[in-house]
């Protein structure tokens, strides 16, 4: 999620490694890649949870430091993390779920399940569609979202008035030339939060509360135990806390409080780094989870994950499909996702042809340093070397 964050980080003082193979349903072990493990130490972050997921369908784990410092709590392959815009992806599973049983057209207007104005005003004949919001082309602006909509734990204002104040002509934060592009919907590409969580709002006409949904259709065929939308659902002994990057190595790492933000559903997931390694499986698997249940549909698997070079694309990316986004590591076409929020920087990313996955996620605020380790260890975890980053946001 591209938001505010601090300034760049050096590497923090860690301790404690641990690796598994093994399912999401299972427990085991294995001697550590000795490489490896030396990258996974190197983390700028106070703690690092890692997976590597192989075509077989199973998750090796690399684990390493605090997931809390001053309470001396290790990163454990169950420690929650803040998904930050990994979220999206996530969302978007769930989201393909309703649309799976024929409760929403891809191409309906959204403007069909708000109880608000939904028309960009530039061009009012044109609905937005639920697939200009999956592929960011709805022509919705994140122009007008500041820092001041942040807050410590789970946001006040409910979603739909949110929604509602920003995109809707009076609303107390909407303004013409910053919540909307002046180019049409559908037309151009441009990387929106607030249009992936209309999308999940505009769902829960049909589906029910967002986060009730995605539990029920998502998480539980999925094996995502640990995954939720609430900061407060989650037990604080499981979260880990989120760490501010530092300016110099002397700089003692500065904890900072669980960030919430009232367009939730577009970046305030959290989840362990076994959740996301069995979310990861189900795209390796072309819609299977672990256990070979049936997540996505084929059809929709394949929607998923076959890009278009829309106009407007970042020059970091080759594509844009339904919520994920397409790059290159060396020379190989990568899937993939991050995220960037305050006391987070994380990542998943798929090798479809290789059917390899990797999972990042980092208590730690973005950095140079943070962000440029992240796409390191990713291409070590695809078995993958001298690569380039799969894209520059998040």
């Amino acid at each position: 999620m591209s938001r505010p964050f601090s300034s760049p980080a050096r590497r923090d003082v860690v301790v404690g490694f641990a690796l598994a193979s093994l399912p999401a349903t299972a427990t085991g072990s294995a001697a550590p890649d000795t490489a490896l493990e030396a990258l996974v130490r190197s983390a700028p972050s106070p703690g690092v949870a890692a997976a590597s997921i192989d075509p077989d369908g199973r998750a090796r784990f690399h684990v390493y430091g605090s997931a809390d410092i001053a309470a001396a709590r290790p990163v454990s392959i169950d420690t929650v993390f803040h998904a930050a815009s990994v979220s999206k992806v996530v969302a978007g599973a769930a989201l393909v779920r309703a649309h799976e049983a024929g409760l929403i057209g891809l191409d309906d207007p959204v403007d069909q399940f708000v109880d608000f104005p939904l028309r960009n005003p530039r061009h009012p004949d044109r609905p937005i569609t639920f697939r200009q919001l999956y592929t960011h082309t709805s022509s919705i602006s994140d122009g007008a979202y500041g820092p001041t909509l942040y807050g410590a734990g789970d946001p006040k204002q409910p979603l739909g008035e949110f929604l509602r104040s920003y995109l809707a002509p009076g609303g107390k934060l909407h303004a013409l030339d910053r919540c909307f592009l002046p180019d049409a919907p559908g037309a151009r590409w441009s990387y929106s939060n607030v249009g992936i969580a209309l999308a999940a709002h505009a769902a829960e006409r049909v589906t029910g509360h967002f986060a009730e949904y995605c539990r029920q259709s998502l998480f539980r065929p999925a094996r995502m135990r640990s995954a939720s939308w609430r900061i407060a659902d989650v037990p604080p002994i499981s979260l880990a806390t989120p760490y501010a990057a530092r300016t110099t190595p002397e700089r003692p790492a500065t904890p900072l409080s669980q960030v919430g933000y009232p367009d939730w559903p577009a970046g305030m997931l959290r989840a362990s780094v076994r959740d996301l390694a069995a979310f990861v499986a189900v795209f390796l698997r072309e819609g299977r989870a672990w256990d070979g249940a049936r997540v996505l549909s084929r059809s929709w698997f394949d929607a998923m994950t076959r890009p278009t070079a829309y106009p407007g694309l970042s020059t970091s990316l080759t594509g844009q499909s339904l919520f994920w986004r397409h790059g290159a590591m060396g020379q190989r076409p990568i899937m993939s996702h991050t995220g960037a929020d305050p006391g987070a920087t994380t990542g998943v990313f798929l090798d479809l042809d290789r059917r390899r996955g990797a999972v990042v996620l980092m208590n730690v605020s973005p950095s140079e340093a943070s962000r440029a380790y992240r796409t390191r260890l990713a291409e070590t975890l695809l078995g993958l070397s001298g690569a380039q980053p799969a894209n520059a946001r998040g």
